[in-house]
């Protein structure tokens, strides 16, 4: 990098790190009730503003994930923001900026982007990323024959080819020590499914309905985890079919029954890829879903068909700049609504009363956990206390006995051999039977 390149770029990164700096400190506004418009605004400017310096530096990938943020700031200044939405966005935008700062620190240090780091946060926040490229976007419409539907009377196909299978989204690359932990764990949720359901015939239990759309939930969302998506995707309409017979939509017949063990039985065939082609795998899913279809129809997405046709009796009576705003802000409506979708797929919906038994029970032992070290510390101060007053009771005990011990008197200790007359004369002769003045001592010993 030549000198006045280097003098550039360090303009550049000194801009750069003062409107991180910004969005950093004020970022936390999102999550107000009601955040204020120059606030929001100035967090777009910052944003924004990132995103054009960077680019015309040269660094377009700081530039794509400055846009992004963009993109949500401009979102809140248009739309108010919903209670569901605060956490996704914040974590989205908190870990955006982070990735600008460690991106920009490697730009000082080596002039080059970190492109390992970037593209392990578009490969977490994929949805805000697409790969596809928009020109394959454009023809997809042209697929579908409004006149074939007026004929037929049929609905609009799942996919432009007309396959449920087609509109599955692909697997990825899943290496074969995590098939082997996920597959045993699966069939266990299976083997669940399938108990629960030869329950059922004849016996519309709502606790076994529950268990049945919790373990075809676990499945789904343990299938998307690991990257076997078309198995997830299956396992996701066998969950609407079983959602709408928890809700009672529908009643737990032997048609439905017999259609969910079927489900089963293509989950596991689909798990352990027993399938001999992609051709008899497509006829069999197309089959399948077409069936659950009958009785879980699927929900047109948000945002996409309507809404369009509402734009479209309202834009000829709308200003340009109308016009003009609300095409700018497609992309940042687009973007927001794939955070908070991504968001409620890695969420898991409890019971509000089990939630509050488990509360309770945590705060229980939170307090008994308390208690206990409280006693704890209590026997420890009372085992110091001990100690020190059996080392002042040995050390009295030690002194009184080299003190007063003696060893046991002799009643003759006073005579000496030659002359016996030597005793004193207050000692009485045993052989009258009194006791002699030391014959009290003679027993006498000290204990510890």
């Amino acid at each position: 990098m030549s000198t006045p390149d280097r003098e550039a770029v360090e303009v550049f990164l000194q801009e750069a790190a003062e409107h991180l700096q910004y969005l950093r400190e004020y970022v936390s506004v999102l999550q107000d009730v009601e955040p204020k418009h120059e606030d929001l605004e100035r967090l777009y400017i910052a944003a924004h503003t990132l995103g054009g310096t960077s680019a015309s530096y040269g660094f377009p990938r700081f530039s794509e994930i400055a846009g992004k943020l963009a993109h949500v700031f401009q979102y809140a200044l248009n739309a108010p923001l919903g209670e569901d939405l605060h956490g996704p966005l914040t974590e989205f935008l908190s870990d955006g900026i982070s990735l600008l700062e460690t991106d920009l620190l490697e730009i000082s240090d080596t002039g080059h982007e970190n492109v390992e780091d970037i593209a392990a946060f578009k490969e977490r926040y994929r949805f805000a990323f697409p790969t596809e490229p928009p020109p394959l976007n454009l023809a997809q419409p042209e697929a579908p024959s409004p006149l074939a539907e007026e004929e037929t009377g049929e609905p609009a196909p799942a996919a432009p080819t007309g396959s449920y299978f087609d509109a599955l989204p692909a697997d990825d690359e899943v290496p074969d020590e995590i098939l082997e932990f996920f597959q045993p764990e699966a069939e266990e949720h299976l083997q669940v499914v399938s108990d629960c359901l030869i329950s059922l015939e004849g016996n519309n239990n709502p606790e076994e309905i529950n268990k049945l759309f919790r373990a075809i939930h676990t499945i789904k969302g343990s299938a998307a985890q690991v990257g076997l998506k078309r198995l997830g995707g299956i396992a996701h309409r066998v969950e609407d079919l079983i959602g709408r017979l928890r809700e009672g939509e529908i009643e737990p017949s032997p048609a439905v029954v017999d259609l969910c063990l079927e489900s089963v039985d293509l989950l596991k065939k689909t798990l352990h890829r027993q399938w001999a082609d992609e051709t008899e795998m497509r006829t069999g899913v197309d089959s399948l879903l077409g069936r659950i279809a009958e009785f879980a129809p699927l929900e047109p997405e948000e945002g996409e068909a309507q809404p369009a046709a509402v734009e479209a009796t309202q834009q000829p009576g709308e200003p340009a700049e109308k016009m003009a705003a609300s095409q700018a802000m497609a992309p940042a409506k687009k973007l927001v609504k794939q955070i908070a979708a991504a968001s409620a797929a890695k969420s898991v919906r409890i019971a509000l009363a089990r939630l509050d038994r488990m509360m309770n029970t945590v705060g229980e032992l939170v307090i008994n956990r308390t208690r206990m070290v409280g006693r704890v510390g209590e026997l420890e101060k009372l085992v110091d206390t001990l100690s020190f007053s059996k080392e002042r009771l040995q050390g009295k005990v030690a002194e009184f006995q080299e003190k007063y011990e003696f060893n046991r008197i002799s009643p003759n200790r006073n005579a000496t051999p030659w002359n016996p007359e030597s005793a004193p004369k207050f000692l009485s002769s045993a052989a009258v039977g009194e006791t002699s003045f030391w014959s009290e001592f003679s027993e006498l010993e000290m204990d510890r």
